[in-house]
């Protein structure tokens, strides 16, 4: 799509800069991916607060992305056109 970005962080970037995500997300995942790498890449071995920390990121991600939006688009497709007021003379 983009082809080679350099670095996760210019990867991030690019998504907040194109307006997928907002620059509050890039550093909730900017954070929870930093996580991820040093557990997985240098034997970090993250407290559980700090695992619940990175599910609770992707989970509020998720579901900003899916159940919220949804939601919202339903919810906002139930609401009553506005009635125009009548002019009331003076």
């Amino acid at each position: 799509m983009w082809g080679d970005l350099g670095t996760f962080q210019n990867k991030l970037q690019r998504l907040s800069d194109e307006g997928m995500i907002a620059s509050k997300q890039r550093h909730l995942i900017a954070a929870a991916i930093e996580i991820g790498n040093a557990t997985t890449h240098r034997g970090h071995m993250p407290t559980r607060r700090d695992a619940e920390a990175v599910h609770d990121i992707v989970e509020g991600l998720m579901k900003q992305h899916y159940s919220l939006s949804a939601r919202a688009s339903k919810a906002a497709r139930r609401i009553p056109a506005r009635v125009k007021a009548k002019k009331v003379a003076p």
